[in-house]
């Protein structure tokens, strides 16, 4: 039998507003309060994890989470970020990275919520912000706002949101084409955070919506650029945040952080399941294993009995602290995994010999 995915450390980092954004070592660091980013992310796990292991404190989580993000909303359908301890806001809107977030766990929910209504409010909330997210333009942005908006069956949704998906996987196409050369297809000129979302955006584009040459020819070039560049001898190599991959310059090896392995895994999982001949199980699970210590330094990060996750790798050691955006990277990638179709689970499961932290329960057959 399965172990269950620990909410230790999601409980230990709850406020009494929502989920704390940042940790001192495994202790909620309360000086720097919370952020709707870090809420909506918890949303979108506990509503997945919803499907999977239904509890009742996964449920006053993700109720709080959600009291959390009917604070954050303003009256014009935007939503406000940064929160003080004291429950004191310190924006009046988010930055575009906070609407786009926002935006997947609305449509998370609209698709997996046992509950109708919180079904009814995502609708409605994912409808009055759509209109500001055909105003955005950072990729990554852009980008989450495809893959929310492809998210929810048709039927579900008005038309203007499909408009709206097909106008913004048009600009994603178009930054690719103005970007892209023959050593570096790409959507900008350096890879910086989260950088699997570009891809996976096509990814969701296609999947729900246009399957032509064009974006096809995009996101298997930038997939496989991706890969060939994070991923080596089936071990993954995160883009690290000390000055990023510049196009022309070498990777930046460090800073790594457990974002990237999370939104790695995401997509290579939905990669494979669309284009299976694209990218094997092992390059699949590598994102997956580097938690684990799969790694450069090849030390774990997590601690599934506890359900935390350190917040990064360095040249020589693991960053003690364990934040909320590193924690949900991990329990969501756990969480995929225990669905995972059984060539990845193998996959992965053939690495247990050589990691320092067991992962069979995540990938034994079901």
């Amino acid at each position: 039998m399965q172990a269950t995915i620990s909410l230790r450390h999601f409980s230990t980092m709850m406020g009494p507003y929502g989920l704390y954004q940042h940790a001192q070592g495994i202790k909620p660091l309360l000086a720097e309060g919370y952020c709707t980013d870090d809420n909506s992310r918890a949303i979108r796990f506990l509503v997945s994890l919803e499907q999977y292991q239904p509890s009742a404190e996964a449920n006053t989580l993700l109720n709080s989470c959600w009291q959390f993000l009917t604070q954050a909303r303003r009256p014009n359908g935007v939503f406000r970020n940064f929160r003080q301890a004291d429950g004191k806001w310190l924006d009046q809107i988010g930055t575009e990275d906070t609407l786009a977030h926002t935006a997947r766990s609305l449509a998370t929910v609209l698709l997996k919520t046992k509950t109708s209504v919180r079904r009814r409010q995502a609708r409605d909330w994912l409808i009055a912000l759509t209109p500001h997210l055909q105003q955005l333009h950072h990729q990554r942005a852009i980008a989450e706002s495809i893959i929310a908006l492809s998210l929810p069956p048709v039927k579900k949704i008005p038309a203007s949101l499909t408009s709206a998906q097909n106008e913004l996987a048009g600009r994603l196409l178009k930054l690719f084409a103005s970007n892209r050369r023959t050593d570096w297809p790409w959507f900008e000129n350096r890879l910086t955070y989260a950088n699997a979302l570009l891809p996976h955006a096509l990814l969701s584009y296609v999947r729900s919506s246009n399957r032509s040459s064009h974006y096809l020819v995009a996101l298997h070039a930038s997939a496989s650029f991706l890969c060939e560049a994070t991923i080596t001898g089936d071990m993954f190599h995160p883009i690290g945040n000390k000055g990023w991959y510049q196009s022309g310059r070498p990777a930046a090896r460090y800073d790594q952080q457990p974002i990237e392995a999370g939104t790695m895994f995401e997509f290579l999982l939905e990669y494979h399941a669309e284009f299976p001949d694209r990218v094997s199980p092992a390059t699949v699970a590598a994102p997956y294993l580097w938690f684990f210590g799969h790694n450069s330094l090849k030390q774990p990060l997590v601690n599934p009995e506890k359900g935390w996750c350190r917040d990064g790798l360095n040249h020589t050691q693991i960053n003690p602290n364990c934040g909320a955006e590193s924690m949900l990277a991990y329990l969501h990638a756990d969480l995929l995994m225990r669905t995972a179709p059984a060539a990845i689970k193998q996959a992965a499961a053939k690495m247990q010999t050589v990691l320092p932290v067991p992962i069979a329960d995540s990938t034994s057959p079901t």
